[in-house]
């Protein structure tokens, strides 16, 4: 599964809340980790089986989410968008405003436990 990948981008913005980035670069020798929550960036290198755990219960959580999440009830709130870069060039995307996928606690316990 990792070998179709190029990169995973994630942002997500709260008006209240804290502010998130991450993004993983997996190149041929290296697999990247940047990432920040409330702007203290840092970098980490993730092994190869680090990485593949992720990625197969990243798609396996992702897998049914639709491309929007939009709630327009709330005037500020939280935004967030995630971006999967396929070797190809190819790209899915994801977003979100004021609303989520059912299991997007899922998602955020995987990028936890990647960030470990």
């Amino acid at each position: 599964m990792k070998n179709n990948v190029k990169g995973i981008f994630y942002v997500k913005k709260g008006s209240f809340k804290q502010s998130e980035y991450l993004k993983i670069e997996i190149l041929e020798d290296k697999n990247l980790v940047k990432y920040s929550i409330n702007d203290l960036p840092k970098i980490l290198e993730v092994s190869n089986d680090k990485i593949n755990i992720f990625i197969e219960r990243f798609f396996r959580t992702t897998i049914n989410w639709k491309e929007q999440y939009i709630n327009n009830n709330f005037t500020d709130g939280t935004t967030w968008q995630l971006k999967i870069v396929f070797k190809d060039n190819s790209q899915k995307n994801y977003l979100g405003q004021n609303s989520f996928p059912n299991n997007f606690e899922n998602f955020n316990k995987i990028k936890n436990e990647l960030l470990k």
